[in-house]
């Protein structure tokens, strides 16, 4: 379920991105950059930080979850191990 919202917050910056520089793309075309080229000047840093983000975030959501379980489980009266699968957590974020 995040990576669908990611996927969407993604889609909204890179459409925004390629909105607010449509002049500037058309200049570049102008003077004969190819599309492959004006991809690798607007997008290239976007998908680099996108890449480092989903590597910083899920071992974050791993701590996280496990956090937020202990203190959730410490109301109950019995003794639970949270086990978090990291393919389990890696599935939820693609899917």
């Amino acid at each position: 379920m995040i990576g669908i919202y990611f996927f969407i917050i993604m889609f909204m910056l890179t459409k925004l991105i390629l909105e607010s520089s449509s002049l500037n793309i058309a200049y570049l075309k102008m003077f004969g950059y190819r599309t492959e080229g004006i991809k690798s000047i607007y997008l290239g840093g976007s998908i680099f930080v996108l890449l480092l983000t989903i590597a910083l975030g899920i071992p974050f959501e791993i701590k996280s979850l496990e956090y937020i379980s202990l203190v959730a489980m410490s109301k109950l009266s019995g003794y639970f191990e949270m086990i978090v699968d990291k393919k389990s957590i890696i599935v939820t974020s693609i899917v």
